[in-house]
């Protein structure tokens, strides 16, 4: 697993409860920079969420699989288009080939537009659906109390997704074709400020993009703490939790809304389309706007939220309930199924598969290994930020943790399906 938590975890926790309940299997997860776990495990299969999109896990499932053992992978970003397919399927890859036996996709486009750009992945990529997403059927609104975060002078919940405008902001400035974010930024700050002094007995959690660097050049900068009715957050919740706490969702443009839908919230996106925020449309963002209310100006996001504060629902983001099912399954595919079965169930019916070993073991592989964890132990870059991360690499305990929280809602989700 490349990050004991967040995205990665919470895509393989429910298949690994089935793994371990149904199958009675034992489960061992280690770090993906952890190259010596291959030889010293020799596990009959590595299950990984993605195998190129960086040059570690590529690394990782490739020397598995030419050592013989059967590598199934989900994919970590499967809502991509056609036009990002080069980036989703091949990534780090460098011979192009594929270096899984079975890697299972969100939806049936991606499947088709892969194997037609790569014809040698037939018969690798399955699809499943999207089990990062399948936490919201895990999951349970009664399953979260309000009172961990909201006052009872609080009826109502707003949830603001933040959006990436200092990255954006960055690009710009080093010259790159992203445009200018600052008048859009702006535009977001005053608004959503206009919202809160107008509504005080509605609590605002806001919170922060997670590749947040500079929120100086943020929409939700700490201008925000000043009022009683915010609670600005970066790290502190997951995105699934404050889903479920909340009542609607605001957001400038992001792929959250899709799990806004699953829980059964409304979706504003405060996007006005004037200049386009993006370089092209990899993920969708266009497409998956045309499920939520896109208001033209101040007034009418105002409008929207005041009908939904005094009856509790949006005449017109009810009108959209047929496009938002069909983005849903475009995005994240058929959910009449659980994904994680479907992928336990192929992982269960190649136990024993018998495969021969391509390589011996690779003696600069497996010291590289050690020298991770030498880097990992000593912390010999600290100051680097992508080493920040790697503080948690080697720490499975991160993710039992996680696993153990998820387990009763689980137990309760498998049992009735």
């Amino acid at each position: 697993i490349y990050g004991m938590e967040g995205r990665d975890a919470q895509a393989l926790i429910p298949i690994v409860y089935l793994l371990k309940e149904k199958y009675k299997l034992k489960v061992l997860v280690r770090s993906i920079f952890d190259y010596c776990a291959i030889d010293i495990l020799m596990p009959r299969i590595l299950l990984t969420n993605g195998c190129t999109g960086s040059k570690p896990t590529y690394k990782m499932t490739r020397y598995a699989k030419r050592r013989g053992v059967f590598v199934i992978s989900l994919h970590a970003e499967g809502m991509f288009r056609k036009e990002n397919i080069e980036s989703a399927v091949i990534g780090w890859n460098e011979d192009r080939q594929p270096s899984v036996d079975r890697w299972f996709f969100w939806n049936e486009n991606a499947k088709k537009w892969a194997e037609e750009a790569y014809p040698q992945y037939r018969g690798v990529i399955e699809v499943s659906g999207s089990t990062l997403h399948e936490k919201y059927r895990i999951y349970q609104k009664n399953d979260f109390d309000r009172k961990s975060i909201a006052s009872n002078k609080f009826k109502t919940i707003v949830l603001y997704v933040g959006w990436t405008f200092d990255k954006v902001l960055k690009h710009h400035l080093s010259g790159s074709n992203h445009p200018d974010p600052t008048a859009e930024r702006e535009y977001v700050k005053t608004l959503l400020k206009e919202l809160v002094v107008k509504n005080p007995d509605v609590l605002f959690i806001m919170k922060r993009h997670p590749g947040t660097f500079d929120y100086n050049e943020m929409e939700l900068n700490d201008s925000f703490a000043e009022f009683e009715n915010v609670i600005l957050v970066s790290n502190e919740y997951s995105i699934y939790e404050l889903m479920f706490l909340a009542d609607i969702m605001i957001n400038y443009d992001s792929t959250t809304a899709l799990d806004a839908w699953l829980v059964g919230i409304p979706t504003i996106s405060l996007y006005r389309g004037q200049k386009p925020m993006y370089r092209n449309n990899s993920f969708g963002y266009s497409e998956i706007r045309k499920g939520s209310l896109v208001p033209n100006n101040k007034i009418e996001s105002s409008r929207f939220l005041s009908e939904f504060f005094s009856s509790g629902r949006i005449d017109e983001f009810d009108q959209l309930a047929g496009v938002r099912e069909q983005i849903l399954q475009d995005f994240l595919g058929d959910f009449s199924e659980s994904p994680s079965k479907r992928i336990a169930q192929v992982l269960g019916s190649n136990l024993y598969h018998q495969k021969e070993k391509e390589i011996s073991i690779n003696i600069k592989f497996f010291l590289l290994g050690i020298i991770n964890w030498v880097f990992y132990k000593i912390k010999l870059i600290p100051g680097k930020k992508s080493f920040v991360n790697m503080r948690k690499y080697y720490q499975p305990e991160i993710f039992w943790n996680q696993y153990f929280l998820f387990e009763p809602s689980l137990k309760r989700y498998f049992d009735d399906n």
